[in-house]
């Protein structure tokens, strides 16, 4: 998983340290969680009634991937606005050929 995000998003989450905290290590421990109880729904012929009633599993998935989205959106607009601080930066360069 670190090196999808380093490389899918260029951000390091360091998932395997103890001491990692923040915004990186909720994303780790809620995507670990999330990918857990959606592999635990093949054995458990109930969670569709759960996830109606948003109990159990399918209230941790919920969750979840709640704070995977979160943590994946704030990354996107921290790159679209590095992009944009980039591209003006480019613009008005006035050595451009």
């Amino acid at each position: 998983m670190d090196g999808f995000c380093k490389l899918g998003f260029g951000v390091d989450i360091n998932s395997s340290s103890d001491t990692n905290s923040g915004a990186e290590a909720s994303f780790a421990k809620a995507f670990d969680a999330a990918n857990a109880s959606l592999m635990w729904r093949y054995c458990d012929a109930a969670w569709k009634l759960k996830r109606y009633f948003n109990i159990g599993s399918e209230f941790t998935v919920k969750e979840s991937i709640k704070t995977v989205d979160d943590f994946v959106y704030k990354v996107i607009q921290s790159r679209r606005q590095e992009i944009s601080v980039e591209n003006n930066s480019v613009r008005e360069c006035p050595h451009r050929s």
